[in-house]
C-alpha cells in the first residue's frame, strides 16, 4: 500500500512488514544476516541467493516460511543458499519471482508482456531486497541484485509514455545502485556512483518527486566528496539544501559536515554538525545512515583530520558511543567508527592500543567489503612504524587486491 512515512516524510510503497523503502524507517539491522557468496560461484547462482536472503531478511520470515513461500523443501532451500545446489532452470527462477514478487530480471530471467503494474511492485521488492544486503554488510551481492533489474528499467523510463511512477521507480533504484556503488568501487572509480545518482535526481526531477531528487543530489555530493572533487560537492550539498524532510536534511548536514572536517575548516565542520544533531532530536525514528553513531563517527573523524583531537575527546565518544545499541547499527558504519577511534588513537600517543584493535578492523573491513576503509588501514598500519604493524598493513592490503578484483565483476 501507498503510504507517509513517519521517518523521511515521503509517499512510499512498503511491503508486508510495512517498512519505508526510502529511508527504511523502523527496519532494525542485524549482523551476519546474509552470508558471503561461495568462493569461486559463478555470479548467476549466488545471485539467487542473494536475493532469497535479502526477501528472507526484509519480510523477518524464518527460512521454513520462506521454503513454503517458494514451494520447495526447507532441506532444498538450504542448499540453494549455502550455493550446495545450483538453479539453473528457467521455469523454476521464474517461479521463484512470482511467488515472492521480486522482478525476474533479479533471477536472471526476462519479464512477461503485460505485467507492467506487478512488474514495478516486483522492481521494488528488488529494491528493497539490494537495500537489505547493503544495510547487513554485504553491497556486493546488492550491487548484482540491483544491477540486474536496472537495464530494463531504464528502457522502460525511456519511453516517451513513461509515466511518473516509473520514473519515480527508476529514481529510487538509480540512487540506491549509485549509494552501492559508493560502497564498493575504490576512490578512482567513484565517478560510476555520481553517474547513478545523477540520473536518480533526473528522473525524481521528471517524476515530479522534489524530495527524492534532493535525496539523490545529497548522494551524489557525498560520492563527489570522497572522490576529493571537495568544490563539486559543496555545490551539490547546497543545491539539496532546500528540503523540508527533517531526515534529508539531517544527513545533507552529516554529510556537508564531514566534508569541510576533511577540509580543515572547523567552524563549517561544527556548524553543519550542530544542524545535524538538531535534524537527530526531531526525528521520529534514526536510519542506518544518519543515526546517533553515524553523527558521533563524522565528530570524531573531523577532530582527527583537524588535527585537533584529544585523548579527552575519544572518551568523550566512548561515553557516547557506549549509550547506543550498536546492535541497530549499520556494520558499515560500526566499521568506520572503530577505525577513526582507532585513527585518534595514534594521533594522541596510544600507539599500543591502536595496534591491538587494528588487525580486527582490517578483518571487518574485509568481511563488509569497504575497500576505502581498508585503505585508511594500511595507511594507518604503516603510520604506525612497529613490525606487527606492518603485518597489519600487508594483510589489510592482500583483502584489499582480493576485494577489488571481487567488486570489479559485481560492479
Amino acid at each position: 500500500m501507498v503510504a507517509r512515512c513517519e521517518g523521511c516524510g515521503r509517499d512510499t510503497v512498503r511491503g508486508g512488514d510495512g517498512r519505508c523503502l526510502f529511508c527504511w524507517y523502523g527496519a532494525p539491522v542485524e549482523t551476519a544476516l546474509v552470508v558471503p557468496p561461495p568462493h569461486g560461484e559463478p555470479v548467476e547462482s549466488d545471485a539467487v541467493a542473494a536475493v532469497l536472503l535479502g526477501y528472507q531478511r526484509s519480510h523477518r520470515i524464518l527460512r521454513k516460511e520462506l521454503a513454503a513461500r517458494l514451494g520447495i523443501s526447507a532441506p532444498k532451500l538450504s542448499k540453494i543458499l549455502s550455493g550446495a545446489q545450483r538453479v539453473d532452470d528457467v521455469a523454476e527462477r521464474r517461479s521463484f519471482a512470482e511467488r515472492l514478487g521480486v522482478a525476474p530480471e533479479a533471477l536472471g530471467v526476462t519479464t512477461r508482456a503485460g505485467t507492467t503494474w506487478h512488474g514495478a511492485l516486483a522492481t521494488q521488492q528488488t529494491v528493497r531486497a539490494a537495500a537489505t544486503l547493503r544495510l547487513v554488510g554485504q553491497p556486493a551481492a546488492g550491487t548484482r541484485t540491483l544491477g540486474a533489474v536496472l537495464p530494463g528499467l531504464l528502457r522502460a523510463a525511456r519511453r516517451q509514455s513513461a509515466d511518473p511512477a516509473t520514473r519515480a521507480l527508476l529514481a529510487e533504484a538509480a540512487v540506491e545502485y549509485g549509494i552501492l556503488l559508493g560502497d564498493v568501487l575504490p576512490q578512482q572509480h567513484l565517478d560510476r556512483a555520481v553517474d547513478w545518482d545523477w540520473r536518480a535526481a533526473r528522473a525524481a526531477r521528471e517524476s515530479g518527486d522534489l524530495e527524492l531528487e534532493a535525496y539523490a543530489t545529497v548522494w551524489a555530493a557525498q560520492e563527489l566528496r570522497k572522490a576529493d572533487r571537495h568544490v563539486a560537492a559543496e555545490r551539490l550539498f547546497a543545491a539539496a539544501e532546500g528540503t523540508t524532510v527533517p531526515w534529508a536534511r539531517g544527513c545533507g548536514a552529516q554529510l556537508r559536515s564531514r566534508l569541510y572536517g576533511a577540509l580543515g575548516d572547523g567552524r563549517e565542520h561544527q556548524s553543519w554538525l550542530t544542524q545535524a544533531r538538531i535534524a537527530l532530536d526531531v526525528m521520529p525514528h534514526h536510519t542506518p545512515m544518519f543515526s546517533e553513531l553515524t553523527v558521533n563517527e563524522v565528530a570524531l573523524r573531523g577532530r582527527v583530520e583537524m588535527g585537533t583531537v584529544t585523548l579527552a575527546d575519544v572518551d568523550e565518544h566512548d561515553r557516547r558511543v557506549a549509550a547506543i545499541d550498536l546492535g541497530r547499527e549499520a556494520p558499515q558504519w560500526r566499521t568506520m567508527y572503530a577505525i577513526t577511534r582507532i585513527d585518534a588513537l595514534v594521533r594522541v600517543g596510544e600507539r599500543e592500543e591502536a595496534l591491538a584493535r587494528l588487525r580486527h578492523a582490517a578483518e571487518a573491513a574485509a568481511e563488509f567489503g569497504l575497500p576505502r576503509q581498508l585503505e585508511r588501514i594500511v595507511r594507518l598500519a604503516r603510520g604506525v612504524e612497529a613490525p606487527a604493524a606492518m603485518d597489519v598493513a600487508d594483510e589489510a592490503h592482500d583483502y584489499l587486491r582480493r576485494l577489488e578484483a571481487r567488486l570489479s565483476s559485481a560492479a
